[in-house]
């Protein structure tokens, strides 16, 4: 579960953002091992991204059975790209789902005020299940409690390392991001719509038991 990342290390002293990027500045320079890089893809998406055509699409899914918002945020990634493989006739797909992140082994993020969130890639099989899914996921979260960020190497580092993870990282095929629980599904949609996003972006939020996902393309047909 993903709370077994909370309140882990109580007994490390509050932290600040200056402290937080002291931290990130060091952590981009640490040493991976060949094997945390296999959850980035090593080829270009499966999916043209430049044949997508502008398009307002609403999609709505039952996600009561799950009662924690990790649960709903990551079961709706999951159900998505499953459309995704289904849809383009492909045996797996690439991401990165937006995460508020602050567990650290060697670092106090709980009390930081601010947006931190991270884009953290994921990969999901067309014959892989929801548990399946969720336990690599965590495992991806387990190399982001001891430093790696994937993003911060490819933006802070100019060696060999940073430019394999940049190119990796522009094999993406979906970002997607979650908005939390509203109020007003209209008022929602609507200020996605007049925000715009990028033809691969998804923006997912939760009412009442269900979450609504909004693209801005026909990424998804149906």
């Amino acid at each position: 579960m993903f709370q077994k990342y909370y309140h882990a290390n109580n007994n490390l002293k509050r932290s600040s953002l200056v402290e937080y990027e002291k931290y990130k500045d060091k952590m981009v320079w640490s040493n991976l091992l060949l094997n945390e890089l296999e959850v980035l893809p090593k080829k270009s998406s499966p999916i043209d991204l430049s044949l997508l055509k502008s398009d307002i699409r609403i999609f709505r899914l039952c996600v009561d059975n799950y009662n924690s918002k990790e649960d709903k945020y990551l079961y709706t990634v999951y159900s998505i790209c499953k459309c995704l493989l289904s849809e383009y006739h492909i045996k797996n797909i690439f991401g990165a789902l937006s995460f508020d992140f602050r567990e650290f082994k060697s670092f106090d993020a709980l009390n930081l005020i601010g947006d931190i969130h991270k884009k953290i890639p994921f990969e999901v099989n067309y014959s892989q299940q929801y548990l399946d899914f969720k336990s690599k996921f965590e495992y991806i979260l387990s190399l982001y409690s001891k430093g790696i960020d994937f993003n911060e190497i490819a933006l802070r580092r100019n060696d060999s390392l940073g430019e394999l993870i940049k190119k990796r990282l522009g094999y993406l095929s979906v970002s997607i991001n979650y908005l939390g629980e509203v109020v007003n599904i209209s008022n929602t949609t609507r200020d996605i719509v007049e925000n715009g996003f990028e033809k691969n972006f998804v923006n997912i939020f939760s009412h009442r038991g269900e979450s609504y996902f909004v693209v801005c393309s026909n990424l998804l047909k149906k």
